[in-house]
């Protein structure tokens, strides 16, 4: 890979952890700015997109069969001292609220 090439993706990959990063920050508000969460979702989609050509060859998705049989929902408990970690509650919450919509 050239050094152009690496200053390109280097580049890109600094602009899309800013992206990932004003995405957190917008996260404190949720519901509040729909149109611009959506428009930094497709921001984010574009420029992750982006990371996966290389050479300017762009890098198909794999084919992978059908599945088969029934889905199943795993579950795992995972305890946390909250002595140690108080905030942790709190991003748990979020996290189990999020990982359930």
């Amino acid at each position: 890979m050239s050094h152009e090439q690496q200053q390109s993706t280097q580049s890109i990959a600094d602009y899309l952890a800013q992206l990932l990063k004003d995405r957190k920050q917008l996260a404190a508000f949720p519901n509040v700015f729909n149109h611009v969460e959506r428009l930094l979702d497709e921001e984010i989609a574009k420029v992750r997109a982006s990371l996966f050509q290389i050479n300017g060859v762009r890098k198909e998705p794999l084919e992978l069969p059908e599945p088969d049989g029934q889905a199943i929902t795993l579950n795992e408990k995972v305890y946390v001292p909250t002595k140690e970690h108080p905030d942790v509650s709190l991003i748990l919450l979020l996290l189990f609220y999020y990982a359930n919509l």
